[in-house]
């Protein structure tokens, strides 16, 4: 892989990495952390989503998922989307074979500028499980703030969770 090609950025999952965005989204830690994703999603789910989530994206702009790519590898997921409360919340994931090497905080910060680039300028949110603490970490290097407790339905586990709530003003 040539350095210009090792690059992180991210772009819209096409359909042609749907395996490997299926493959991510079935990583255990990643639908344990997150509230959307069910243990062991299927191929017609992952389908489904990408082409729901683009759907929504063209129609609202209020739910967009990017993936996030190291060259032509998908590494991690960076979200943002109106949540029960009227909020736009931003979300982040990392596959497993690639935490601990500063992409969460990429995914991160790429998810606070999409819901930039969305027109969404006022607060932002962000939630993470309170066995998750280095999401919280992710969270704090990026401007978040604590917002106090809560809890949220997470299909990768079957049930609400308790998490940590957080800010980030504009």
């Amino acid at each position: 892989m040539s350095e210009a090609d090792s690059k992180l950025h991210v772009k819209p999952v096409p359909d042609e990495d749907a395996e490997a965005f299926r493959a991510m989204l079935d990583e255990p830690e990643v639908a344990r952390n997150t509230g959307s994703i069910p243990k062991h999603p299927d191929m017609a789910w992952t389908l489904q989503r990408l082409a729901d989530r683009r759907r929504i994206e063209a129609e609202t702009g209020e739910m967009v998922d990017r993936g996030v790519y190291l060259g032509d590898t998908l590494v991690g997921m960076a979200t943002f989307f109106r949540n029960k409360a009227g909020e736009i919340e931003i979300g982040y994931l990392v596959h497993a074979d690639w935490r601990g090497r500063g992409i969460a905080t990429y995914a991160c910060h790429s998810a606070i500028a999409l819901a930039r680039s969305f027109g969404h300028t006022g607060l932002l949110v962000a939630a993470y499980a309170k066995d998750n603490p280095s999401s919280g970490r992710v969270l704090e290097k990026a401007g978040f703030t604590p917002n106090g407790e809560g809890s949220f339905t997470s299909l990768g586990r079957g049930g609400d969770i308790d998490c940590w709530r957080m800010r980030l003003e504009p």
